[in-house]
């Protein structure tokens, strides 16, 4: 070996320490730039998790509030029962009942008092009295003629259950009636 080489060695392992202490400091520097950009994102992060909880409690409180009032649960309820109510009301069309009830009552000189509507089927108490006193002018020709046009006419938005009895005398007939709503009035 000669003085030379071992210079050169010596040479080699210095440059070898001075690129191994410069890729270390680079290496650290990188590592505390990257340390502090997730500090800072970690404190930004943070603060708008802070921000949105916050926020959320506000939500939760408002919804709260609204719950409570009670203008916007009717809302609600009438709102997801929409399509029930309406079929109710369609088929609850008492005011259609009441004015054919009427028309009946003119028809055929029948007076009614009461009347009750349940589950689709109307009853009421119907009195019928004669027009004159003669001797073949009975009320119950006017039941049978009420009776014979509701079992064989169409087009009637009641059906008319079996007449059971019918009582009084000759110039005046009480009866009671119950019709159901046929499916053809309810459009």
């Amino acid at each position: 070996m000669t003085t030379t080489e071992l210079p050169q060695e010596e040479l080699n392992k210095k440059q070898e320490k001075d690129i191994f202490l410069i890729f270390s400091v680079i290496l650290f520097s990188i590592v505390c730039a990257i340390s502090a950009f997730l500090f800072f994102e970690n404190m930004m992060l943070t603060s708008s998790i802070e921000a949105n909880k916050a926020e959320t409690i506000n939500y939760v409180n408002s919804i709260e509030k609204l719950k409570s009032d009670k203008k916007i649960i009717a809302a609600e309820l009438v709102m997801n029962n929409k399509t029930e109510i309406l079929d109710a009301i369609k088929k609850s069309e008492a005011q259609s009942y009441i004015n054919e009830l009427i028309d009946i009552s003119r028809k055929y000189k029948i007076i009614f008092s009461g009347f009750s509507y349940e589950n689709g089927k109307i009853t009421t108490a119907a009195t019928s009295i004669p027009e004159t006193v003669l001797a073949n002018d009975d009320g119950v020709t006017k039941i049978s003629h009420l009776v014979r046009d509701y079992r064989t006419g169409s087009g009637y938005i009641f059906q008319l259950a079996p007449v059971l009895s019918i009582s009084g005398y000759e110039q005046k007939r009480t009866f009671s009636l119950e019709f159901n709503v046929s499916n053809n009035s309810q459009k």
